[in-house]
């Protein structure tokens, strides 16, 4: 038993360690109409005790996704904002990528394996829908329908006798 809990002791603040990076939030969903300029934010942080130096970049459609900045230094529990801009170029799609976030010690003589984290990134075309009519408008069509078409229905004829 106290081997077991030995083990646990040990490895917990390993894996707590290694993993190196915090980043916020977990998913991005950006939706938006063809040509549209949208953007979304990450919050990276550092939650080890070195200087790290981090990497940002869109794993696919890097014509399409901006980052800035795209390389920093973090110091111990420092925080950083990261801005992507994200042009919609493909009209009425899904399109998915990863944003990947890599860190690496800043000194080079530490052994230390690099750490990373993607993050899923989901983007929602939309087609232009500048040339169909308002939902508002539908809607009143729709009523007006409706009121029609009580109008002209045997109930409403028998209820007008009494």
């Amino acid at each position: 038993m106290k081997k077991l809990l030995l083990l646990i002791f040990l490895l917990i603040p390993l894996s707590a360690h290694a993993a190196g990076v915090e980043i916020s939030p977990s998913r991005l969903h950006v939706a938006g109409q063809l040509g549209d300029e949208m953007s979304a934010e990450i919050v990276v942080s550092n939650p080890t005790a070195d200087i790290l130096l981090f990497d940002v970049y869109p794993d696919d459609f890097a014509d399409s996704i901006s980052v800035s900045p795209k390389s920093f230094t973090l110091e111990s529990g420092e925080r950083k904002k990261i801005q992507l801009q994200i042009t919609a170029q493909n009209e009425g799609r899904l399109l998915t990528t990863n944003i990947s976030v890599l860190a690496k010690p800043l000194a080079e003589s530490r052994f230390s394996a690099n750490t990373g984290i993607k993050i899923p990134l989901t983007i929602t075309v939309a087609s232009d829908t500048s040339d169909a009519l308002p939902a508002w408008v539908f809607f009143v069509y729709l009523a007006m329908a409706m009121v029609i078409l009580y109008l002209l229905s045997p109930y409403a004829r028998r209820k007008k006798a009494f």
